[in-house]
């Protein structure tokens, strides 16, 4: 009787095991499923460490107080080239500042400055078929809200409203929609927390790119000279002695923000020994698009999680999403609901080109 009882109890403990086991997987599965759902994006039936991000404001930007509103509609209509009347910053955010609305809409692509431009000055964007953006394009920007508020406000408008929707999209922008919060987000969502950053452009250094120089200008107010760009990138800084309205977009929002004391020319001369010596923690390309500096030497002594790529260009079907299948993360600002791998990238190696 005893050996049945003892046969019965073992039994009995080998399917609570096999229960219990069984329950572990599923759990750690949906753990594991529930990972990668946050910003990552499935291509050809593979998780892929491909992230949105979008451009950003710098906080200095943003105004602290709404300002009184003289104007319906602010001046500056996307397409109109004759309503681009301001030469300079000042004069261009006064327009947004005394409007209780600016339009903006898709142009090249989804994202724009203009729609940051219009929220860090106190004014809410009526922008045209927002509805329509794919959700992980502007994943920061607070898409609802704006639709919400455009729907309530141009049928029917009440100065309480509004200023309920400007309060939630002002405190929206100041908490998720700066040039810190942005970089900051890079490093939280690829589980970084490195002491050193190393920030490399291709050959187009000289020329302005907003996703670069907006996550650049996050860094280093996070950073400061702990991040180093290569090669330097002069018209963010304050000391920056030229003339910003031959910049892109006249300079406005991105040029003159940071002290110079955020960065060390000396880190120049270590460079090639600093990447050899794993001194810094992170690469960052800062456009995929301009090409690869010191790619074979970075690739020999860093892993691709330790390597991040910028795809900052406007909607287009990126050759270089497919570097993410090999363990880089890639961030796109541009991302349609469905991503399809271009011809190249299914007929060439993009690391072999590269290297």
């Amino acid at each position: 009787m005893n050996k049945i009882y003892i046969v019965y109890i073992s039994i009995l403990i080998i399917f609570i095991l096999i229960y219990l086991l069984n329950e572990y997987l599923i759990l750690t599965t949906e753990i594991s499923i529930l990972s990668h759902i946050y910003c990552r994006l499935p291509v050809q039936n593979q998780i892929l460490n491909i992230y949105p991000f979008g451009f950003c404001i710098p906080e200095c930007k943003i105004i602290q107080f709404i300002p009184k509103k003289s104007r319906k509609f602010a001046i500056i209509i996307p397409g109109k080239l004759k309503t681009y009347i301001y030469k300079n910053e000042n004069d261009y955010y006064k327009g947004y500042q005394e409007s209780y609305f600016g339009i903006t809409k898709l142009k090249g692509g989804w994202d724009c400055m203009r729609h940051y431009e219009i929220l860090a000055n106190g004014c809410i964007p009526v922008f045209e078929n927002l509805i329509n953006c794919p959700k992980n394009t502007m994943t920061f920007f607070p898409k609802k809200i704006i639709i919400e508020s455009n729907k309530e406000l141009l049928e029917n408008f009440s100065i309480e409203r509004y200023n309920y929707y400007m309060k939630l999209l002002h405190e929206h922008t100041l908490k998720y929609l700066t040039t810190r919060a942005m970089s900051g987000y890079m490093l939280s969502i690829i589980n970084k927390n490195p002491k050193k950053i190393l920030v490399l452009s291709g050959e187009h250094w000289t020329t302005s790119d907003y996703g670069r120089d907006l996550i650049l200008i996050g860094l280093k107010e996070i950073y400061g000279d702990n991040c180093h760009e290569y090669p330097f990138i002069p018209h963010i800084y304050k000391d920056y002695k030229k003339d910003i309205s031959k910049l892109y977009g006249k300079g406005i929002s991105y040029t003159k923000i940071l002290n110079a004391n955020t960065r060390n020319k000396k880190f120049d001369e270590t460079l090639l020994e600093y990447i050899q010596n794993h001194v810094y923690d992170l690469i960052i390309y800062g456009t995929v698009h301009h090409s690869f500096p010191f790619f074979k030497l970075v690739n020999s002594y860093y892993k691709p999680n330790e390597i991040i790529m910028l795809c900052t260009n406007d909607m287009h079907n990126c050759e270089f999403w497919h570097l993410s299948s090999y363990g880089y993360n890639v961030f796109v600002r541009e991302i349609p609901n469905e991503i399809k791998l271009s011809s190249y990238t299914k007929v060439k190696n993009p690391i072999r080109e590269l290297l």
